[in-house]
């Protein structure tokens, strides 16, 4: 199934790689507009996690003065299914299991107490929502 939004997806630059806490040949990379994309060939090749973008809440996503760029990725150290990624304007989303769902994490928050939260630990990534 095909999801139509309100503008077409294009992928204009690179905002962040992430690589693999524990697979040398393995990376993430984050792009505008809005996908992550992992690599398990050192970049040799990419293949989007698409659950991402398939998200019920991605017709409704409108890019914001700094594009619709996904500038961070974040793993958890103790799961390595589970990562959080921010995208500017749209929030920011959780994945248990390897990027093929997405739960958005930021509802009620407010940015600034959302930015501070952000899980950087072990810890936080375990007791983050």
């Amino acid at each position: 199934m095909v999801r139509r939004t309100q503008h077409p997806w294009e992928f204009k630059r690179v905002w962040h790689l992430e690589p693999s806490l524990d697979d040398p040949g393995t990376v993430y990379a984050g792009v505008e507009d809005a996908a992550i994309f992992r690599s398990t060939d050192g970049g040799e090749s990419w293949k989007e996690l698409s659950g991402l973008r398939g998200h019920g809440t991605g017709p409704k996503w409108q890019p914001g003065a700094g594009g619709l760029c996904l500038h961070t990725i974040i793993l958890d150290p103790s799961n390595p299914q589970r990562m959080f990624i921010a995208i500017s304007a749209a929030g920011a989303f959780r994945t248990d299991d390897g990027g093929n769902t997405w739960k958005p994490i930021n509802q009620g928050c407010a940015r600034s107490t959302f930015l501070t939260l952000m899980p950087r630990s072990a810890t936080a990534c375990t007791t983050w929502r």
